[in-house]
């Protein structure tokens, strides 16, 4: 969906990835199961003044009890889980208001809630089960905090700028805490090792860092809106060379295979760039990728690195799904190499589908060729010349036929639906509850993509809602869609005042430049008469000057001679 942000987390032990979804109404959190964790999908909704801010994933321990019938269980949280059941982490989400709110997926709900009066600027994992660090920038603090209390276990001044938005624990009692500038901070001594300041022409906060594989002295770090990415040295405290991708790292990761170590970057043109041996190299210019793993139908939002191979993280419509890759190496990829990630049917949410995404032109071996980029038509002419060309259809039998047929082809679906608009009362009768059904799911996409006719598509999305509401209300998937569409044009409700605000005040100028535009022309015209009256006066002045005028009758002629026969004649009055 356009004009849809989404930064996706995945827990240490790659089980549940939690993907903050913002934008046209979407204020959410969604956490999936990446493995078969009793296929596990929740949503966590916020109002609109709760914007998140910082989002963390934290282990929590366990304690083991014996049942009645002998059986093992253990207390997570408080409550009883049978043995059988996985470790999983808790959800940490720390909110703009302040305040830090604890997840538990399992069960789906809210299980502690944290207030502060100086809200704090980032939060991450503490190093120990159940332990979350933050910083206070208005007081320049540290605070510890556990999972289940709703007062700081020990606060520690630290004198940083008040701009620090990003703490992440890198080693034992290590944190890295950073605005634009990466400052080391020994927890143990409770001073700073040593401040690595921004290069001069990227000033942007740090918003991910990872570790090095064979080396966990070595970092990684992105910016945010930003195209590149530092490498960093914790023993020297300085940049070793900087990575440059060709869109705004969105996110990072590190792999190795066969012995290459694999910097992933995922950016926001939708593709996933790889860096091989990154953090062994040293150069002062810019290193770009070495491959680029993109898709042709939906744009990587993340992706997930297993010990068995990698998950494609993309977003489809309304929904975030996670695909299998079918590459076994992706140090072997060269270039730029293309993935399918359409949908399969009977795989739900694409994390455990046996289908996976395929690469174009890949061998048993996972080596793939090298694909070239095409041009784009722009898909404004592109639309309005379709929605010329398609005819106006006057009996609404053959226009329910012809719905029923492109319900699948979006790309023609919207211009027919447009173009007959007129006729969708009688034609929204002849549907059948699950062509009405899809119908209706097709048109709350286009509404909440702020689609240019929506006038035209809200007069069919009326009639269906007036002809199919006992259908749609028991349909699950449709309901959300609604409520999205609900959150939609509520934003666009509040945002209609200044929309009029600015309508009144182009009116005004366009007023303006049309009556400046008016006198311009009156001005031209009357400069255009003015230099034909010149022209003609001057014309009238070289007509004169070059006649004889007689000024009276004495007036004398000079004497005439005329040569006749070669004899020269005196004419006498």
């Amino acid at each position: 969906m356009k004009s849809v942000s989404i930064s996706c987390y995945l827990d240490p032990k790659g089980q549940l990835l939690a993907a903050v979804v913002s934008g046209h109404g979407r204020n959410e959190i969604r956490v999936l199961s990446i493995e078969k964790l009793e296929q596990l999908e929740s949503k966590i909704e916020f109002q609109a003044e709760e914007k998140v801010q910082c989002v963390r994933w934290i282990p929590r321990g366990s304690t083991k009890s014996v049942g009645k019938n002998g059986s093992k269980k253990r207390k997570q949280g408080g409550k009883e889980v049978k043995e059988g059941s996985s470790e999983y982490s808790y959800l940490s989400i720390l909110l703009t208001t302040g305040e830090i709110l604890v997840y538990s997926p399992l069960t789906k709900e809210i299980t502690n809630k944290m207030s502060n009066e100086s809200p704090l600027s980032c939060i991450c994992y503490g190093g120990s089960e159940s332990t979350i660090i933050g910083f206070d920038p208005a007081n320049s603090t540290l605070k510890k905090y556990n999972l289940f209390d709703s007062r700081p276990l020990d606060t520690s001044s630290i004198k940083l700028e008040k701009d620090i938005s990003f703490i992440e624990l890198i080693n034992d009692r290590e944190l890295v805490l950073a605005s634009s500038n990466i400052h080391l901070y020994n927890e143990e001594e409770g001073q700073t090792v040593f401040t690595i300041p921004a290069p001069k022409a990227h000033q942007s906060p740090i918003s991910q860092l990872v570790k090095s594989v064979k080396n966990d002295r070595l970092i990684a770090a992105s910016r945010s809106n930003d195209l590149t990415i530092n490498i960093a040295s914790l023993d020297t405290g300085k940049l070793t060379t900087t990575l440059r991708c060709q869109g705004r790292v969105m996110s990072l990761a590190v792999t190795q295979s066969n012995g290459v170590e694999l910097l992933l970057a995922v950016t926001d043109r939708g593709c996933v760039e790889i860096f091989k041996d990154a953090f062994d190299q040293k150069s002062r210019k810019q290193i770009r990728c070495d491959a680029v793993l993109k898709s042709s139908t939906f744009g990587f939002t993340d992706i997930v690195v297993e010990a068995t191979g990698y998950r494609a993280v993309y977003f489809d419509n309304f929904k975030i799904k996670v695909k299998l890759l079918e590459i076994s190496d992706l140090g072997e990829l060269e270039g730029e190499v293309e993935v399918d990630l359409a949908d399969t049917e009977g795989d739900a949410n694409g994390a455990n589908g046996a289908n996976g995404a395929s690469v174009n032109g890949a061998d048993t071996n996972g080596a793939a060729t090298t694909t070239t980029t095409t041009s784009h038509i722009d898909s404004t002419d592109s639309d309005n010349s379709l929605l010329d060309s398609m005819p106006e259809i006057e009996d609404f039998q053959q226009l329910y036929e012809q719905i029923v047929n492109h319900l699948d082809n979006h790309e023609v679906l919207e211009p027919l639906l447009v173009k007959n608009c007129g006729i969708s009362r009688s034609t929204t009768y002849l549907f059948s509850n699950s062509e009405a059904l899809k119908l209706v799911k097709i048109i709350v996409l286009l509404l909440s993509e702020q689609s240019k006719y929506s006038a035209d598509l809200g007069k069919w999305l009326r009639w269906l809602l007036l002809c199919k509401g006992s259908l749609l209300v028991k349909d699950s998937e449709c309901v959300e869609l609604l409520k999205l569409l609900k959150s939609t044009l509520t934003e666009n409700i509040k945002l209609l005042p200044n929309l009029i605000s600015l309508q009144g005040r182009l009116s005004l100028l366009q007023s303006q430049l049309k009556l400046r535009e008016e006198m311009i022309h009156k001005e031209q015209i009357e400069e255009q008469n003015e230099e034909k009256i010149e022209a003609e006066a001057d014309a009238e002045q070289d007509a004169i000057d070059g006649s004889v005028v007689l000024h009276g009758e004495n007036d004398e002629l000079e004497d005439v001679k005329v040569d006749i026969n070669d004899e020269e004649v005196e004419d006498d009055d």
